[in-house]
C-alpha cells in the first residue's frame, strides 16, 4: 500500500515508540468482551517489546514523579511491575503527551465516532522481563503411568517446570471510551 507523505503523520524518530503508538491506536477501536453480554472492553492492555535504554531515557527521565526517580536511581534497573509499576495521573498525561506526541489518545472514525483515552482516569506503565513458565509431563509418573506396572496411578501430575524469560516488554494500560465527536469527549 503507497503512503502518500503529505498525508502521514509525523511519527517519533524513535521505533519503539512508533511501534508503542501503533498498537495503542489499534486498541482505540472497540470491541466486546467474550460474553458479549457486559458491554465494550473498557480497560486496555498494550505489551509491546521495549529497552532498558528508551524506556530509562523516554518515560522515567521525562516523568516527573517520585516513583521515576527512585527507579532511575537503581542500578541494575530490575522489573516494575505490579507495585512498583508508574501510574501516571491525569494531571501529568501533559508530560505522556510530550513522549508520545499529539492525538495519541483519539481515534476518530469515518464517522462521528471517536475513541479515546479516559484521561481523567490517569494511566498505568509498566516494564521488566517477563517470566514464563514451562512445564514438561515427559517424566511425570502420573502421566507415564502403565496398567501392568503393578503401582497405583500417582493422584497428582509432578511437572518439570523450566522457565523462559524473553525480551524486556513495555506494558501499558488505560481506559478507554467511545463517544461522537458531535457531544465532545474532551
Amino acid at each position: 500500500m503507497k503512503v502518500f507523505k503529505e498525508q502521514q503523520m509525523q511519527l517519533s524518530q524513535h521505533r519503539e515508540l512508533r511501534v508503542l503508538r501503533q498498537q495503542i491506536f489499534d486498541n482505540l477501536g472497540y470491541r466486546y468482551t467474550a460474553s458479549r453480554t457486559l458491554g465494550h472492553v473498557r480497560q486496555v492492555m498494550v505489551v509491546v517489546p521495549f529497552s532498558k535504554a528508551n524506556f530509562r531515557g523516554l518515560f522515567l527521565q521525562q516523568v516527573s514523579l517520585p516513583v521515576c526517580q527512585e527507579l532511575l536511581e537503581e542500578k541494575p534497573l530490575e522489573n516494575c511491575f505490579g507495585g512498583r509499576a508508574i501510574t501516571v495521573p491525569a494531571e501529568n498525561m501533559g508530560e505522556v503527551d510530550a513522549i508520545l506526541g499529539d492525538n495519541w489518545d483519539v481515534r476518530t472514525f469515518d464517522t462521528n465516532t471517536v475513541c479515546r483515552v479516559v484521561r481523567a482516569e490517569g494511566l498505568r506503565i509498566s516494564w521488566g522481563y517477563k517470566k514464563r513458565e514451562m512445564f514438561s509431563h515427559r517424566d511425570c509418573p502420573r502421566c507415564n503411568w502403565a496398567e501392568d506396572s503393578g503401582d497405583a496411578r500417582p493422584e497428582v501430575c509432578s511437572p518439570a517446570v523450566s522457565y523462559m524469560v524473553g525480551e524486556p516488554e513495555l506494558h501499558f494500560t488505560f481506559t478507554r471510551r467511545r463517544g461522537h465527536w458531535v457531544t465532545g469527549l474532551m
